[in-house]
């Protein structure tokens, strides 16, 4: 039997999160800020992507 919730995001609160609309969109938002942070080259961008991400990751838990 599959369930209706994904798995937990690593270094997350270990709380599945649904499948609704406005979670996938601040997964998907938290992962693009995810990518920038790994890719830029300055340390202050990189902190900003990644505060941006952990604010994202927050939104998605609080539809959850």
């Amino acid at each position: 039997m599959m369930s209706d919730q994904s798995p937990p995001l690593p270094g997350h609160s270990g709380r599945r999160l649904s499948k609704a609309p406005e979670v996938k969109q601040a997964l998907a938002a938290a992962q693009e800020y995810a990518i920038l942070a790994a890719t830029t080259k300055r340390a202050q961008e990189r902190e900003c992507y990644e505060r941006r991400r952990q604010t994202w990751l927050g939104v998605a838990d609080g539809w959850a």
